[in-house]
């Protein structure tokens, strides 16, 4: 017999583990006053009313029969009814005989939507079987409609390949605290999903940031986003995103005349380096529009002075409407504050200079003033403040004195494309966090 054992669903949840001697043993480790854990092995001297369960063999081989031992009570120690008579919480084993072990959920039972109900019950017509006799399913105290498989070691290649999967990621932003990681990775357990990559952070302030990379059946889809909102992301007050990794984020960019960080954009997303759609180019100058348009991109010319600049910027705006980020390829202008709050999306800047020294306009001609031996540059979000948004990344190459402030510039270009790529290319893969004090993770 198999028996698949899971590890902590929600902080408050049972542990359980499987023993052998004798017979084979379902324990249980249950939390009581102030989180003090009290851990039985008999049922006759449970705490709270909580039910063990012995698996003793039959005489037949690979049966397994079940002795559920008596309660106390009708209250299992939480305000409830015991599971086995309202239908919810606990965990069941299936297979030639059925027992339920208690494991009430600290989440209130929510009320789903007619569309999420409808995805679960198609996601149920669809979803593939474990053939083994012993299963064990999770039931979180939700309607039925709700209870999801947890399913236990990954199917043989043939069985795996039966139901279409597809890849999502996952990112979220929270306070920290005991068991986190577990519900999350949990939750997407019980939804058939298979984790590819992990990244976790936590900050001195106590943030905790979570990058999952995940593969999840493709009748799940439709309800997996809904269920994390209603069953974890409100009650841990979560900021989270999900995306399917077929969608692709849409990006606009602004240039002036300087070619090189725009067509390292451009030339990147052409041959698929960046997984991105870019939707426009806008200019203030028309220069780069012919090398925009030879590579099959959509062009649009916005002149800018000083005395039309609001006007300008609502054209912008009206451009670049819709779209996930905004990249400023060496766009010299500022961008007014009232710009930056209504355009709706992320603004990523490629600075020429390693900040946050020399901050503003020309800082080639700071840094070979200053006789530096490094110079470098910086990509990072825009705030109202000029060049100190959350930097994303940054890099340098060496000089001497023997270089030109042409030198230099030429020098910093490489530098400058190099780090604009990897920027642009860790936020539309979802890798980087803006935390506490302005400071950013970056899951590279």
């Amino acid at each position: 017999m198999t028996l698949h054992a899971f590890a902590q669903v929600l902080p408050s949840r049972p542990l359980l583990r499987g023993q052998s001697g004798g017979g084979a043993i379902l324990a249980a480790r249950c939390p009581f006053r102030n989180g003090a854990p009290v851990t039985r092995r008999e049922s006759s001297s449970a705490r709270g009313g909580v039910r063990g369960v012995r698996l003793t063999p039959t005489s037949k081989a690979g049966k397994m029969k079940s002795k559920p031992d008596k309660m106390r009570g009708n209250d299992n120690g939480y305000g409830r009814k015991n599971p086995g008579e309202s239908g919810e919480g606990g965990l069941r084993v299936t297979g030639d005989e059925s027992v339920i072990y208690p494991s009430p959920s600290p989440l209130p039972s929510p009320s789903p939507s007619p569309s999420l109900m409808e995805s679960v019950q198609q996601g149920q017509k669809t979803a593939s079987k474990d053939g083994s006799k012993l299963e064990l399913r999770f039931d979180l105290g939700l309607p039925s409609t709700l209870k999801s498989l947890a399913r236990g070691p990954r199917k043989s290649n043939s069985e795996a390949t039966k139901h279409t999967h597809r890849t999502g990621i996952l990112t979220v932003k929270c306070e920290d605290g005991p068991g986190l990681i577990g519900t999350v990775t949990s939750f997407l357990h019980m939804h058939g999903a298979n984790i590819e990559d992990c990244r976790t952070h936590t900050t001195p302030g106590g943030i905790i940031v979570i990058r999952l990379q995940f593969e999840i059946p493709e009748h799940w889809m439709g309800v997996v986003r809904e269920a994390f909102q209603t069953m974890i992301a409100e009650p841990y007050d979560m900021t989270w995103y999900l995306r399917w990794h077929s969608e692709l984020k849409k990006i606009a960019i602004l240039c002036t005349k300087e070619d090189h960080a725009l067509m390292e954009i451009l030339w990147a997303t052409t041959r698929q380096d960046l997984p991105c759609e870019i939707t426009t180019v806008v200019g203030n100058h028309d220069d780069l529009r012919p090398a925009t348009e030879q590579l099959g991109y959509n062009y649009v010319h916005i002149p800018v002075d000083k005395e039309n600049k609001a006007i300008s910027e609502k054209e912008v705006m009206d451009c670049v409407k819709g779209v996930d980020v905004l990249v400023l390829a060496r766009y010299m202008q500022i961008l007014s504050d009232e710009f930056i709050q209504s355009v709706g999306c992320p603004i990523i800047n490629i600075h020429h200079s390693f900040l946050p020294a020399f901050v503003g306009a020309n800082p080639y001609r700071q840094a070979y003033d200053k006789g530096v031996r490094l110079i470098g540059a910086t990509a990072h979000y825009v705030t109202a403040d000029l060049d100190q948004g959350p930097i994303i990344e940054q890099d340098v190459a060496r000089v001497n004195y023997r270089m030109s402030v042409k030198d230099l510039r030429n020098t910093g270009r490489n530098v400058e494309c190099e780090v604009l790529h990897r920027a642009v290319k860790w936020h539309l893969e979802d890798r980087v966090f803006v935390v506490e004090d302005n400071k950013t993770v970056v899951f590279d």
